[in-house]
């Protein structure tokens, strides 16, 4: 159709935490992984989440306040709060 123009609903990526444990990755709404922060350490969760995405961790948005992200546990560097690496 000439002259008209489609508009396409822009993908995106988001990531939210809940109960200070899980990490969930969506992608248009639909959850992709959930992450499990007593199974994984943040650093395997994070390298993941980037090679999915091809994003870094902190350019994907979030639906979850940062604080939600408090207390997951680092292999180096134990736990940290969302602030000190969102």
């Amino acid at each position: 159709m000439e002259g008209s123009v489609i508009k396409m609903e822009k993908e995106k990526w988001t990531i939210s935490c809940s109960a200070h444990t899980y990490v969930v990755l969506e992608y248009n709404e639909q959850v992709v992984y959930t992450y499990d922060n007593d199974c994984e350490c943040m650093e395997q969760i994070i390298k993941s989440i980037e090679r999915r995405t091809g994003m870094k961790i902190q350019d994907i948005p979030r639906k979850s306040s940062v604080s939600s992200f408090d207390g997951l546990r680092f292999l180096y560097g134990g736990f940290k709060e969302g602030s000190e690496w969102l």
